[in-house]
């Protein structure tokens, strides 16, 4: 059973992330990726497989009215991010026996952040929205952004996660 708490938390975060990204052109949110990246491996820390994948979905729902010109590939995005950034927490174990590795959250995430922001630009140029450019001044930029956003959102997602979140969303140990 889901815990209420960690549910509202999470959707909580896709909202955030809506707003966030809904309000600011298109162009500049997508330089902000850390942020999502720190929120959607928190919800996969607080929800388990899965987590990632329902902020994304919150997200792009929000964010959909907002990118009206973009809405259903904002949307598509928001969710294969969330989606890859689950996949690849389970694949490299980030949780295990209670307890998160920072290293392993931060390959999961530069992989995730350099995937969807490759396969988004790509989508981005082939649907007609942008012109084509060659790869080093297109490719090489979102490869780069992806790589440092994932290291730094994985860095401070564990950080966040030990220091302020995990004593609130874990479960009380009984008393000896």
């Amino acid at each position: 059973m889901v815990n209420t708490k960690k549910l509202i938390t999470a959707t909580l975060f896709g909202v955030l992330i809506g707003v966030v990204y809904g309000a600011l052109p298109f162009e500049v949110g997508d330089t902000l990726i850390v942020f999502e990246a720190i929120i959607l491996s928190l919800s996969f820390i607080l929800l388990g497989p899965g987590g990632a994948t329902y902020t994304g979905l919150i997200n792009g729902l929000v964010e959909t009215p907002f990118q009206l010109a973009f809405g259903p590939f904002a949307l598509a995005v928001a969710l294969f991010y969330g989606v890859l950034v689950d996949v690849f927490s389970v694949l490299f174990r980030v949780r295990s026996e209670g307890k998160v590795r920072p290293k392993r959250l931060v390959a999961a995430l530069s992989l995730s952040s350099i995937i969807t922001g490759v396969s988004a630009t790509y989508a981005f140029i082939t649907l007609g929205f942008g012109t084509t450019a060659p790869f080093v001044e297109v490719y090489l930029p979102v490869l780069i952004v992806g790589a440092l956003s994932g290291t730094i959102g994985g860095y401070l997602a564990a950080r966040i996660w030990d220091r302020n979140l995990k004593h609130r969303f874990s479960p009380t140990q009984p008393a000896s």
